[in-house]
């Protein structure tokens, strides 16, 4: 008999397909051990007894998960057998809103955004954030992730200087956004996405007046990528439609994704990155983590001559903590120039093999020491989940 209670496989597995309709098998390592998820959704894709602790009640033989697509695309999917369960967690109504009423399409292109859209709901679920589809209602933003195509589509609509057609060319897949801030989110997944045209920089346009309107600022500074693993990251970093180029049929730089904001923070699909986005969204993250690992480097004041975070022993230092990729795009190229200086990346153990093939073979005099994320977490987080002061 299965028990249906939070926190266990059985329970992340039917809430987060509750979510997002279907998720691909490729994401399991997001939502905890591989082998073991795989062996309890054998399990639910068989007939099976089921019991809410809470109240007691019992189901018998009742399957609740199907598979679907092949390969690549191989997902799951609720039943509709299913609906008792959904009833017992409180997500009925959601899901029948959302899927019960129209089948999901299964070209593709629907398919594959899908998958991005599920992965990176599966992601705020483990970090213990928000990632129901929220809405705006009676002008009021709900804080948490958000549907960003189909919000920014119904509350800017086509008389916007975007307008709806433009907007579902984008590679956006959804937002986070609460009463001060709008993050755009994208899921590149295992391949090094193609930037081309200006459809992301007409986004960010429109972004900018939904967050003017709904989240009190109308600056869109950062955007979080995720993405399958850093392996991605290093092609990311690497590919010339990422950063700014020259166009030689104008004057002006291109607008290349790296080019259009400031922070671009990369963040794996994997349980690394779910804890690491849970710090990530701690207030002033970096420098809590900063102060805590490295409490006495000589901080440099100087960020227009070099862009470093301190200068000790006659290395430059950097600190990768927060996994942005512009920033450490330009300490790569200074220290390109810089043959005689030595730098120092000081970073987390499973970014370490991703920082090393990106310094691999060039001339760069790098040194590189790890952190322990355990300890990080240990004096940031509380044993509740919660920020300590």
């Amino acid at each position: 008999m299965i028990q249906v209670m939070e926190n266990t496989s059985a329970y992340n597995i039917i809430f987060l397909l509750a979510l997002a309709g279907e998720f691909p098998m490729s994401g399991l390592d997001i939502i905890g051990n591989r082998k073991m998820l795989l062996r309890r959704i054998d399990d639910m894709l068989q007939p099976q007894d089921y019991k809410n602790p809470d109240t007691g009640q019992e189901i018998k033989s009742l399957t609740v998960l199907l598979k679907c697509g092949k390969g690549e695309m191989k997902r799951l999917r609720l039943s509709k057998r299913a609906y008792p369960i959904l009833e017992w967690i409180g997500m009925k109504d959601y899901y029948d809103q959302r899927y019960g009423k129209m089948p999901m399409r299964g070209n593709e292109s629907h398919v594959e955004r899908n998958c991005r859209v599920a992965e990176v709901m599966a992601m705020m679920m483990m970090a213990g954030l928000n990632p129901e589809l929220n809405l705006v209602q009676n002008k009021k933003l709900y804080p948490g992730y958000i549907d960003i195509k189909t919000t920014l589509q119904n509350n800017i609509g086509s008389s916007s200087e975007v307008g709806k057609q433009k907007v579902g060319f984008t590679r956006v897949i959804g937002a986070f956004a609460t009463g001060n801030m709008f993050v755009p989110i994208y899921n590149t997944r295992n391949k090094r996405m193609v930037w081309k045209g200006n459809a992301e920089s007409k986004l960010k346009n429109s972004c900018s007046t939904f967050a003017k309107r709904y989240c009190g600022t109308d600056e869109i500074e950062q955007v979080i990528l995720f993405g399958s693993s850093y392996q991605v990251g290093v092609e990311m970093v690497n590919n010339k439609e990422f950063v700014a180029v020259e166009d030689r049929r104008k004057t002006t730089p291109t607008t290349c994704f790296g080019n259009l904001y400031n922070k671009i923070t990369f963040v794996p699909l994997d349980q690394f990155g779910v804890r690491l986005l849970r710090l990530l969204l701690c207030d002033n993250y970096v420098e809590r983590a900063t102060r805590l690992v490295f409490p006495q480097y000589q901080k440099n004041q100087r960020m227009d001559v070099f862009e470093y975070d301190g200068y000790v022993d006659g290395e430059y230092i950097l600190l990768f903590f927060d996994s942005e990729l512009n920033r450490l795009t330009r300490f790569y190229n200074e220290m390109l120039r810089r043959t005689s200086d030595t730098a120092r990346i000081i970073c987390y153990r499973e970014q370490l093999d991703f920082l090393r093939q990106l310094f691999s073979g060039t001339n760069i005099r790098v040194k590189f020491s790890t952190v322990e994320i355990d300890e990080i977490e240990a004096k940031i987080l509380n044993t509740n989940g919660g920020v300590t002061n």
